[in-house]
């Protein structure tokens, strides 16, 4: 339980209970560089938020079973830099009648599941112009990867994000009753590039007219370097010779510098072991390996962004 507190590098695992791994409840409190893994809860299995305000960053927020982030009653809250992962009902919902600040932004969403609506973010509040930028969501699977609601109406920023390999049927699904309102999502990268194809991957009034419109163009026709770099996709391992051989589709990212491979003893959220194989073509062969050794794979910016 944090109240008012600053918790940071902390490892937070293997809790269970309505609000699992750690309760962020009112005051100013500071979480940063901590990892939130394994924990199981009906209401924010990684994180519940309730109040206060809330400077959230930098954090590893990964393989909980439930909602990765769950956020109440109106926290101010700063979302910055996290990486939001591999949670089993969603990366991240909100759900406030309350106006407040939220800037959600440089953070990656990925590999979230979610049975409903929102498996990387389920946005409910009703302030207009809150961020939602810079961020990645990639590989989330579900109904929708981001879904945005409010029963008066909820008007966030969506910019500058980059939507990549996600199984979701909707990447962006705006469930605001109709008011004659814009939803603002330009200048996103969509991994698409014609219109009438994104036109598609978005739920709005032209697809019943009982919600408001999204405006998604301009849209950008490369991911943007600004957001975390996405995972590489298609990643197989084959048996070969010398070992395992690892293939992969390169990351369309322009500052890609390079892939590291991870392998041995998995924790949770690291492997004891990994190597560096630089920019290579979307294919590489690591000897002392077998197939059914267990093989991760990550690509990497000039910033180490990735």
């Amino acid at each position: 339980h944090c109240s008012g507190c600053t918790a940071t590098n902390n490892i937070i695992k293997n809790n269970s209970g309505s609000h699992g791994g750690m309760y962020i409840h009112g005051g100013e409190s500071i979480v940063t560089g901590n990892i939130i893994y394994n924990n199981n809860g009906s209401a924010g299995a990684g994180v519940y938020i309730r109040g206060g305000t809330v400077n959230l960053s930098n954090n590893l927020i990964v393989s909980n079973n439930g909602i990765g982030i769950y956020e109440d009653e109106g926290p101010d809250l700063t979302l910055h830099n996290n990486i939001i992962a591999n949670n089993s009902s969603g990366g991240m919902q909100t759900s406030s009648n309350n106006y407040l600040d939220v800037s959600i932004k440089y953070n990656s969403f990925v590999y979230n599941n979610g049975s409903n609506e929102g498996s990387g973010i389920r946005y409910n509040y009703p302030d207009d112009g809150m961020p939602i930028q810079y961020n990645t969501f990639s590989a989330n699977d579900g109904a929708s990867t981001l879904y945005i609601q409010h029963s008066s109406g909820s008007l966030p920023l969506i910019n500058y994000n980059n939507f990549i390999n996600n199984s979701t049927t909707y990447l962006l699904y705006n469930a605001n009753p109709y008011a004659g309102n814009s939803l603002n999502a330009e200048n996103n990268y969509w991994d698409a590039s014609a219109s009438s194809v994104i036109s598609n991957l978005i739920y709005d009034f032209y697809d019943g007219g009982e919600f408001d419109i999204v405006d998604y163009e301009p849209y950008s026709g490369m991911p943007n370097i600004e957001a975390p770099i996405s995972p590489p996709r298609d990643v197989t391992v084959s048996a070969s010779s010398e070992g395992v051989t690892l293939a992969w589709s390169t990351n369309h990212e322009s500052d890609v510098a390079g892939y590291k491979v991870y392998y041995g003893n998995f924790t949770g959220y690291s492997f004891t072991n990994s190597v560096d194989v630089g920019w290579a073509p979307g294919e590489v062969t690591l000897s002392g390996l077998s197939i059914s050794d267990t093989v991760a794979l990550t690509a990497y910016d000039g910033d180490i962004d990735g």
